[in-house]
């Protein structure tokens, strides 16, 4: 199993203020920017990345991936690394711990697969390559790869920012006491957010 730690975090707005305002129906000098943009990051940070609740990455960013070593991950027959945060632009790197010593693989010496499985994509050695031997720990592979939908909010689907406009509106207007936990017991936001979030199928 991988383990997933953010380097470099998403640079735009999933959603932005102007939106969430009008969504608001607020006026234009009524001094509440800084709690609506408050809600906006709390709702984007309960869904985004491979901690929230969708596992999904949003705008673009950065991740490391660390594990013991090839495994199970989706292609019948095969042995490689499954990237479980998608959707997965770009594989940038990959070494492995030899020696006490991290070595980068040749690029070209994996390929990109998408098993039928979520939007996952596995890593897998090119045809014809084996994965070379590396010592024993449990980060004894690197991955750094890019995901996300794109860089700017427009590029993330449309069900998912209605979802983080209804889930920070209710952060809003219950900004005195209300518990996100009871928040997701919205219906419209379930079934908005249904067809993204993780699944083992």
């Amino acid at each position: 199993m991988l383990r997933y730690r953010r380097e470099t975090p998403p640079a735009g707005e999933v959603v932005t203020l102007a939106r969430a305002r009008e969504h608001l129906r607020l006026d234009a000098a009524d001094g509440q920017d800084a709690p609506v943009t408050a809600a906006l990051a709390a709702a984007v940070e309960q869904l985004d990345g491979y901690h929230g609740q969708l596992r999904h990455a949003l705008l673009t960013q950065v991740w490391e991936a660390t594990g013991e070593g090839p495994g199970e991950c989706g292609i019948p027959g095969m042995r490689g690394f499954l990237l479980d945060l998608p959707p997965v632009q770009a594989v940038l790197s990959i070494e492995s711990l030899s020696g006490g010593a991290y070595l980068p693989l040749p690029a070209g010496s994996w390929r990109e697969l998408y098993p039928l499985r979520r939007r996952c994509l596995a890593v897998v050695p090119t045809i014809g390559a084996i994965w070379p031997t590396a010592d024993r720990d449990p980060a004894a592979w690197r991955i750094r790869f890019r995901a996300g939908y794109g860089e700017a909010g427009d590029a993330v689907p449309e069900t998912i920012r209605f979802a983080i406009l209804l889930l920070a509106t209710d952060l809003f207007e219950n900004r005195d006491g209300k518990q996100f936990a009871n928040l997701v017991e919205n219906p419209t936001v379930e079934r908005l957010l249904a067809p993204y979030r993780p699944s083992e199928a």
